[in-house]
């Protein structure tokens, strides 16, 4: 055990390491961001009183128990641990942004890192030299390093308490006050159920008969296209009608967006009050404060922390991200906005207003029992309410009759969703009978919407207007999400007509940006990657498009060669569904699915050089045979065929000519011989015939004036043999590698490549054939040319023919361009003149290929 004149230097080491990291980090962090964080000082001061001290009483206690030989080495590492801990935090902090959840890129900081790197084993090695070069003065130094370091971090603290800018005490937030109130003189009333898919509704509507009699009076706008696809960024723009395109942090979008909206100026102009019952991160703070006079469920107060240990813990991840060393930060980067998630009741007494499945079944139980009415005072004003319900998302929780469902498993399948849709709907149909039973029905207009869809972007719409008296209408009418908020307004003022009457006529051209929100998202500042995409045609016909725009962290990044770029994974998986032979997107991946796959595109823009197509596999099923064999086709002819036999094989480039590309309209096709179910060939349960995992999928157009392969070194042999290397130069004719050759398919191969300089001789082209398809005649034809300029005419008939070497005179060079031109009047499929099942249309196998100056 530790003898006692150690002890002064054991304490003065862990006080160091406690005072530093326990303490002072915190407190420093929480009085630098103090305007940014929800939560008081006297939180975070009163946890790191009593973390300090249990971290304090166990570095001393395992101090203490240590054998006398190692007291000394432990003092001198828990001293230059807190020596490096204060010099990280202090003297090392380098300039890495904003904790703003925008993504850093930690690969430019290598250098920085290895003096970071030599700045922590200097930190840590400085006490074990003086204890081993000055013992006597070991226990000195420790005690005036810690005393020094101690008492620099209390003047700074001080410093900081006395200047910081201090959050106001309370904090302004959207509660459940009024929530059963309106008017007897007008009313406008938005349900926003969420997840409620326009898809789920037809189902509905097809199998449920008294639908279209409990929304008498209401219009059905089936054609309707949302704007993203997740609450966080759909609600702030249905509350304000002003959009995000990730150009600057989430927070300043809201403060942006609500003191940019006209609708609540509107509100108060035309003698409106309003109820806002959202999700109170999703409108600014500062917008409730300065509206209070309109928003009658405004309240304020400080959220109650909903778990001190879990509190703790984001606080010391958010100490150890400032105090770590500069290789582990990234691993430890994380947005002030984490602590968001804590929050818990207010001491005000007004309830949060919440978005729950409770919240439903609770709504729906208070309106059976009445609404409150009000026909003088103050309250008796206009009213424009927002109702924001659960609705159909996920997980189930109840069903059609809005009865509590006990789902264990956690299933969310979709009949279970359109129960829950349909219990969703009876809320509002309740809602609607209160209306009817108090007088209030005529003078009150309904907008039921969903903020998102599922299943597509197309959200559910209806709308009941002022003194509605018809039928259950369905209307055919373009909506886009971005006509609702001029609408809204138009309501506001009193303007006689309808939404179908104020909606502009779309040429079936609206926008929808699609990205997917991760857990760890909803507490980011910015808004995931973002993707632009067109809706084309009517919403049913799902037709989306890439306009070629992506908004990552920090605005619009816009490629100018790409034509079409998508993701085949549930990251962006939007118009992967609908393509013939695709199962669902999976995490990383789509599979094919039967023997064909059909993938439809519309180019960004019609392209004037031919294209390069870039597929990348994620896997391949094996099957019986161990590979996949693909047959590609581009709108209707022939460009390639692979076959996939290895991990190297998932990457397959080809290049489509300009010439068969119309009206923006790539149509490839993808067929799988080899394509088997997995359930015929082996124990597992799977029925889908598959074939090969799509990862990802980009269009180039090719850069220059014509397609650009790799640039070729003359003298350079190409091997055919397994290898893909030489259909970067066939944009033609070539079928997929195999074990020793690749056979041409077709009636013409076309060579197309950029040479390494240009020539100042003759080119010899040397081409090795391992064989030729001999066919109804027993020979192949073979007609070459070379840019444009008739070359020979060969006549294969055995096995002494398959050196073919002939000569390109320089003259036909103008640039380093060559594009060989191999016809083949013989090529036949055997399937056609024989018993053989291969379709292929053959000339000749290729085995090798060299081009040099002679």
């Amino acid at each position: 055990m530790m003898g006692y004149k150690q002890i002064p230097q054991l304490f003065f080491s862990c006080t160091l390491f406690t005072a530093t990291l326990i303490i002072f980090g915190p407190i420093y962090l929480y009085l630098t961001n103090a305007g940014e964080l929800w939560f008081g000082f006297d939180v975070v001061l009163g946890t790191v009183l009593v973390s300090g001290f249990l971290v304090w009483a166990v570095l001393m206690l395992l101090g203490r128990l240590l054998p006398r030989g190692l007291s000394d080495f432990y003092c001198a590492l828990i001293f230059g641990l807190s020596l490096a801990l204060y010099v990280q935090s202090y003297l090392l902090q380098g300039q890495y942004g904003l904790l703003d959840g925008k993504s850093v890129d930690w690969s430019g900081y290598g250098s920085e890192v290895l003096i970071n790197a030599a700045a922590w084993a200097a930190c840590l090695l400085f006490p074990f030299v003086i204890y081993k070069l000055k013992p006597a003065i070991f226990p000195q130094m420790i005690r005036k390093v810690t005393l020094l370091l101690i008492g620099i971090q209390l003047v700074v603290t001080f410093f900081l308490i006395f200047n910081v800018s201090w959050r106001k005490d309370s904090t302004y937030y959207l509660s459940e006050k009024h929530l059963y109130s309106l008017s007897n003189e007008k009313n406008i009333v938005v349900f926003i159920l969420d997840a409620f898919d326009k898809f789920f509704f037809d189902d509905l509507l097809a199998g449920d008969d008294s639908l279209p009699s409990a929304f008498r009076d209401f219009t059905y706008y089936e054609d309707t296209v949302g704007i993203y696809p997740t609450t966080r960024g759909a609600i702030p723009f249905i509350l304000t009608g002003i959009p995000s395109y990730n150009e600057i942090p989430y927070r300043q979008y809201l403060s942006k967006a609500y003191s940019e909206t006209p609708l609540y100026e509107s509100i108060r102009n035309n003698g409106y009050q309003a109820g806002i019952y959202a999700i109170h991160n999703f409108v600014d703070a500062k917008f409730i404060e300065n509206n209070q006079d309109i928003i009658t469920n405004a309240s304020s107060g400080r959220p109650k922390i909903n778990s001190l240990v879990s509190f703790a813990r984001e606080l010391y991840l958010f100490t150890a991200m400032r105090f770590s060393p500069l290789a582990l930060k990234k691993y430890l980067w994380v947005p002030v906005n984490r602590f968001d998630n804590l929050q818990g009741d207010y001491d005000s007494g007004d309830t949060l207003y919440a978005v729950t499945h409770h919240t439903d079944l609770k709504f729906y139980s208070h309106l059976t029992e009445g609404i409150n009415v009000y026909e003088s005072g103050n309250e008796a004003r206009p009213w424009f309410k927002v109702y924001h319900l659960l609705g159909p998302h996920g997980p189930i929780a109840y069903d059609e009759k809005l009865q509590p469902v006990n789902n264990e498993n956690d299933d969310v399948t979709r009949p279970l969703l359109l129960k829950q849709a349909r219990g969703s709907l009876k809320i509002v149909e309740e809602f609607v009978r209160q209306l009817k039973k108090n007088g209030l029905y005529d003078q009150t207009a309904i907008i039921v919407m969903a903020d998102h869809g599922i299943a597509s972007p197309s959200p559910l719409l209806m709308v009941k207007e002022f003194n509605a008296d018809s039928p259950f209408e369905i209307s055919s009418v373009p909506v886009s999400y971005f006509d609702l908020p001029p609408s809204l307004l138009n309501y506001v003022a009193g303007r006689p007509g309808h939404l179908k009457d104020w909606v502009p006529r779309h040429e079936y051209d609206r926008l929808y940006l699609f990205y997917n929100l991760a857990h760890n998202d909803w507490f980011s500042d910015y808004m995931p990657m973002m993707t632009e995409y067109l809706i084309k045609g009517p919403a049913k016909e799902r037709r989306y498009e890439r306009s070629g725009a992506t908004y990552p962290p920090g605005g619009r990044r816009m490629d100018e060669n790409l034509l079409y770029e998508v993701s085949f994974t549930v990251d962006d998986g939007l118009p992967v569904w609908r393509w013939p032979g695709l199962s669902a997107p999976e995490k990383s991946h789509t599979w094919s699915i039967g023997g064909s796959t059909t993938i439809d595109l519309v180019l960004n823009r019609q392209p004037k050089r031919d294209v390069r197509v870039d597929l990348k596999l994620l896997t391949f099923y094996k099957g019986p045979g161990n590979k996949q064999e693909i047959i590609i086709s581009a709108n209707g002819r022939f460009i390639q065929r692979r076959v996939i036999a290895s991990e190297d094989d998932l990457d397959i480039i080809f290049t489509v000519p300009k010439d068969i590309i119309e009206d923006r309209r790539l149509n490839l096709k993808l067929e799988y011989p080899d394509a088997v179910a997995p359930s015929a060939v082996s124990d597992s349960s799977d029925p889908r015939v598959l074939a090969v995992a799509f990862n990802r999928l980009a269009v180039y157009e090719q850069e220059g004036e014509r397609a650009q392969p790799p640039v070729y070194g003359l003298g350079r042999r190409l091997s055919f043999a397994s290898n893909i290397e030489p259909s970067y130069y066939f944009t033609l004719g070539l079928s997929g590698a195999e074990e020793s050759h690749t056979w041409s398919e077709g009636c013409e191969s076309i060579i197309d490549m950029t040479l390494d300089r240009q020539p100042r001789k003759d080119l010899s082209v040397d081409i090795q054939l391992l064989m030729f398809y001999k066919g109804i005649k027993n020979v192949q034809e073979v007609i070459i040319s070379a840019n444009g300029g008739f070359i020979e005419r060969r006549v294969l008939s055995s096995d002494n023919d398959l050196d073919i070497r002939f000569t390109i005179p320089k003259e036909l060079f103008t640039d380093r361009e060559l594009k060989l031109k191999l016809e083949y009047p013989d090529a036949v499929a055997p399937s056609a003149v024989s018993d053989s099942a291969d379709m292929r249309v053959l000339g000749v196998a290729f085995k090798s290929m060299v081009i040099d100056e002679q």
